[in-house]
């Protein structure tokens, strides 16, 4: 999956943009830059994109990927262009900028020594640009705009331009601060009603997505990866409640409820709990998409050892969970969705492993070597029930007793081979996921 980033707007010269627009990001990317958030302090790296203006505004939303963090407004423009038609651009930008309550913006005025890489040439500068926005703006538009000087072969060793970059970055740090308050208030907001009757997880979900990407495109991955845990302990640990018949409202629409897509996890897919419909989505399926974002923090962390252990225990709650809510399932649905799950968190292990780490520690070969024999057993199982394995219980024994205890966590489905009928019904349930299903088998098998 792409990387994503923080999103800035450019507005004004594209000729001025292009000219800087690589140094710009080189600039913000290798140079660590500090973000106090909370009690804490982090070193980030500051890796952005660049949108038009009109496109930026036109796909703003409540998701960070699509906040805009600062807007730029560039320009080359001295006394006649100016004067000509630039203060006009100004204001018609100003004046949309107030309209989204858009506060984190700089007007950045470049004066280039040798003008012929520019498409515009303009008269010698007599007023600064500052002096024109403070007569024409006010002295608060003023205090944002900056002026650089530098050949225009040679941006990176003008000192003002590298004045003006750390005044970018510092903008867009100030920006993230903002945003992140912003973010967790709003979800702790929403936490602390959790026993009230309108509570709504989905709602307190969205929200924890909205901060975990935020987390991302900053590099937070440890707080993105405590963020994902937060909301997959809260739910759980109202689904165990229920053991003490401890029930508020909201987990009622958990319990027996229909289960009919197993087709597996996927770790490499976008979705986002707005794509799913509240009233369809099961326990399953909210599970599986938590997971997924924690799984994004481990992988961005190269942090296999972690991901291999939290997918197992994930797997083991996850299925106890379906018994607890009494869940509505075929025979030999789970055992689907439990293989297919374990291959697909194998091949993310593999690829959160450093390049360069040729040794693997034992923690970490512990944790694959369970997560391999669960795939193992649940093959076996769906074998089984397929009728094409003979269910000895003398081998049946050795494996569970081989399986380092996983296997008697997650009850098998035991009893009679599926007919034709049930079968069709599992290969239909899993039909999204048929083909990394064949791949898998294969991959299984082929394993030593």
């Amino acid at each position: 999956m792409a990387k994503k980033k923080l999103a800035v707007s450019h507005a004004g010269s594209q000729g001025v943009f292009s000219l800087v627009e690589q140094d710009l990001l080189k600039q913000l990317d290798s140079h660590h830059t500090e973000l106090m958030y909370g009690h804490k302090s982090y070193r980030v790296n500051i890796d952005i994109v660049s949108h038009p203006f009109e496109v930026a505004m036109g796909k703003m939303d409540e998701k960070p990927t699509n906040q805009i963090m600062l807007h730029i407004f560039w320009t080359d423009a001295e006394t006649e262009a100016y004067r000509g038609h630039v203060k006009d651009q100004l204001t018609v930008w100003f004046e949309k900028l107030a309209k989204h309550s858009c506060s984190n913006y700089l007007v950045i005025h470049a004066t280039f020594q040798d003008k012929s890489a520019i498409l515009h040439k303009f008269s010698v500068t007599r007023t600064s640009m500052t002096e024109r926005i403070r007569n024409d703006f006010g002295s608060h538009r003023a205090d944002k705009t900056i002026t650089f000087k530098a050949e225009s072969n040679n941006i990176a060793s003008s000192q003002s331009w590298l004045i003006a970059v750390s005044k970018i970055r510092d903008s867009i740090i100030r920006s993230v601060t903002l945003k992140l308050s912003s973010l967790e208030k709003n979800v702790n907001l929403i936490r602390d009603s959790h026993e009230e009757e309108d509570f709504s997880l989905f709602r307190y979900i969205e929200a924890k997505e909205n901060l975990t990407l935020l987390y991302e495109l900053t590099g937070l991955y440890e707080e993105g990866y405590r963020s994902g845990e937060e909301v997959l302990s809260l739910f759980r640990q109202y689904v165990f409640n229920l053991r003490q018949c401890q029930i508020v409202p909201w987990i009622e629409d958990f319990i027996e409820k229909d289960i009919t897509n197993w087709s597996g996890l996927s770790l490499s897919s976008d979705i986002s709990i707005k794509d799913l419909a509240p009233q369809q989505v099961n326990s399953i399926q909210l599970c599986s998409l938590i997971f997924r974002r924690i799984a994004h923090q481990l992988i961005a962390l190269q942090n296999p050892r972690d991901l291999a252990k939290k997918g197992l225990s994930f797997l083991l709650q996850t299925v106890q969970e379906c018994a607890i809510l009494k869940a509505k399932y075929p025979r030999g649905a789970l055992v689907v969705w439990v293989y297919i799950a374990c291959i697909e968190i194998l091949e993310a292990v593999k690829r959160s492993s450093p390049l360069n780490n040729m040794d693997v520690p034992e923690a970490l070969a512990v944790a694959k070597g369970q997560l391999y024999n669960l795939a193992r057993e649940k093959l076996y199982e769906l074998g089984t029930l397929a009728g094409h394995v003979g269910d000895d219980s003398e081998q049946v024994g050795e494996r569970k007793e081989q399986g380092g205890g996983a296997d008697t966590v997650m009850s098998g489905e035991s009893g009679s081979v599926l007919s034709e009928e049930e079968i069709d019904v599992l290969v239909e349930g899993k039909r999204n996921g048929e083909n990394r299903f064949s791949l898998y088998q294969t991959q299984i098998l082929n394993f030593d």
